[in-house]
């Protein structure tokens, strides 16, 4: 009798041991998140009560008039202020629309409000100095090394020789000193270098889109990102095409919601990853006509007027990769959790709708419509000026909002330039 109860008390201890385990597997290592409900105009992410492993974060959505800059969040790691919706100043490119010298890069306006230039073959020192179709190249040696001097030379084409993905058309990188199609080289090929842009903007010269210690590869989840915690590593487990199995660093990574676990990375195969691609595929055809610098953006283009032509074709590109970077952090997001921070529910956010504002760093606060025309509306707020603008957009004046004030007396008229309506404007005399 006396064997048999030590031997009970001998499971029991073995059990609890056992279930010890099992639940510190199960312990959350990654910060938690739980929804408020309501509206807030102040805070959209506060810290919560804290326990031994977690920081516990509250998640409220911002007011109407407000965003969640939710990106600053990784960078302090506590309370989150909802933000006024507006935009940085603008500079632009020469040829480009300029009122006075500080509108343009080069600081130089010219009569007639264009931003002045450096001409084709003349030197310079920076890209944003050439006008359109035209880059800062460093001029070649007689062994065709770059030398310390460049000059505005006109953008390479295919097969042509290069010294950075700027000197290619902006389809094209610089892959080997010679001009390759971005998402074009197949897989188990290595590169000799990544695109300058794959990190930034996940332009990739390999087919799949990507590419592990410079080799063009496809891979798989081994297991189900949606259940399956990836535990204290760092790595994840994909399969690859030949079944071989390849461990990639830093694809496990803590996730948005209150489980307070981690998650792989999505694989290449996944809806998210291919949607990524194809769009990114798209957006570049859509920035061929922009200049060279800004291959990674919302062209204002090479006219005069801003080049709005397949806008939105670039904002779901922006926000494509941004999902493809965080799908795997925001794939158990319930829909309270999806609109507390996204204001989109969590199906939607996944199949690739675009939250407004757009989470991904690089797009625009708000850039939901296109607008023809500035909407002017009056206003009894004094700015010591006849009229003011608020551009919600980065790179284009669609959506902007012209503000009146009756301060001019009878002296004096309201001058709006019409043709270039991105200033604080004052009264002149008549």
């Amino acid at each position: 009798m006396a064997l048999r109860n030590k031997m009970n008390f001998l499971l029991v201890v073995l059990f609890l041991g056992l279930f010890q385990a099992i639940a510190a597997d199960t312990t959350p290592t990654c910060d938690i998140f739980h929804v408020l409900n309501g509206q807030t105009p102040y805070s959209c992410v506060e810290p919560g009560k804290n326990n031994d492993t977690s920081t516990f974060y509250n998640l409220q959505q911002c007011s109407d008039d407000k965003m969640c800059p939710f990106n600053s969040y990784f960078k302090s790691n506590h309370t989150v202020t909802c933000a006024p919706k507006k935009d940085p100043f603008i500079r632009y490119y020469p040829g480009q629309i300029c009122s006075v010298d500080n509108d343009c890069y080069t600081q130089k306006c010219k009569e007639g409000g264009v931003c002045a230039g450096t001409d084709a073959d003349q030197p310079c020192e920076n890209n944003f100095e050439c006008y359109h179709g035209y880059t800062c190249i460093p001029i070649a040696d007689e062994s065709g090394k770059a030398t310390d001097k460049s000059k505005c030379q006109k953008q390479k084409n295919g097969g042509e020789k290069c010294f950075s993905d700027t000197d290619c058309i902006n389809t094209h990188g610089c892959h080997n000193n010679n001009c390759t199609e971005y998402f074009s080289v197949a897989n188990n090929v290595v590169l000799s270098n990544e695109s300058e842009f794959y990190k930034q903007s996940g332009f990739s010269f390999c087919a799949s889109g990507f590419s592990l210690d410079k080799k063009c590869l496809s891979i798989k989840n081994t297991k189900d990102v949606k259940t399956t915690d990836c535990g204290t590593t760092t790595a994840c487990d994909y399969t690859l095409a030949d079944s071989t199995t390849v461990s990639i660093p830093n694809s496990c990574e803590c996730t948005f919601h209150a489980d307070g676990l981690k998650r792989c990375k999505l694989d290449t195969e996944s809806d998210v990853y291919k949607r990524f691609v194809s769009q990114t595929k798209s957006a570049l055809a859509s920035l061929r006509n922009c200049y060279s610098d800004e291959r990674t953006v919302n062209c204002k283009g090479y006219t005069k007027k801003p080049y709005v032509k397949d806008f939105n074709t670039i904002n779901d590109w922006k926000f494509s990769k941004w999902l493809v970077d965080n799908a795997h952090k925001v794939i158990n997001l319930s829909d309270a959790e999806a609109k507390a921070v996204y204001n989109v529910t969590s199906a939607d956010l996944l199949s690739g709708v675009v939250p407004q504002p757009n989470p991904s760093p690089e797009a625009n606060p708000d850039n939901s419509e296109l607008h023809r025309c500035p909407a002017f509306t009056c206003t009894s707020e004094n700015k010591g000026s006849c009229a003011y603008m608020y551009n919600p957009s980065s790179n284009d004046w669609y959506n902007m909002t012209v503000n009146l004030t009756n301060i001019c007396n009878k002296d004096q008229i309201c001058n709006l330039p019409l043709d270039n309506p991105l200033l604080w404007l004052t009264g002149e005399k008549n």
